[in-house]
């Protein structure tokens, strides 16, 4: 890509695209799942209990940050480690690295490999995601939702 991923930051439809692309890339590839579509942000917000967040620095610097609806996450968790026991600490588990792979597919867009450092991905409140200003896409999965959130810092 030949512009800087800051130059490509602040246009939020160009970041909206790579979000959708890198969360399904990342869905079929590492969960055996779809997206079913794009979800209303008031009913993805509602049902939202489970976040995670991963800081990223290299050209630019910002946050993914995504939230994941209770049984979202325990489909999402069950696909991933292909088995039907799972416990809420695989959950929530699985939510972080769901929040790294995202934000590795989306920054690796915007540069060429080890241009960008992640950090350790960070449990958050799902209502983190209504109080960071940045790009938001909301996803219905076969059940439940996905939200996610790009920003610049």
């Amino acid at each position: 890509m030949s512009k800087t991923g800051a130059e490509v930051y602040s246009k939020p439809a160009v970041v909206g695209v790579v979000i959708e692309a890198s969360v399904e890339r990342v869905l079929e590839t590492m969960c055996f799942s779809a997206v079913m579509g794009p979800a209303e942000m008031e009913l993805a917000q509602a049902s939202l209990g489970i976040g995670a967040r991963v800081d990223f620095q290299g050209p630019t610097q910002g946050a993914v940050l995504i939230g994941c609806s209770p049984a979202g996450a325990q489909t999402l968790t069950r696909n991933f480690l292909g088995t039907e026991d799972i416990t809420d600490l695989q959950v929530l588990q699985f939510v972080s690295e769901l929040a790294n792979m995202i934000c590795g597919a989306v920054v690796s867009t915007f540069g060429a490999p080890g241009q960008y450092d992640l950090g350790s991905p960070d449990p958050v409140a799902s209502t983190a995601l209504v109080a960071t200003n940045g790009t938001r896409v909301d996803f219905e999965l076969e059940e439940g939702f996905l939200s996610v959130v790009a920003y610049q810092a």
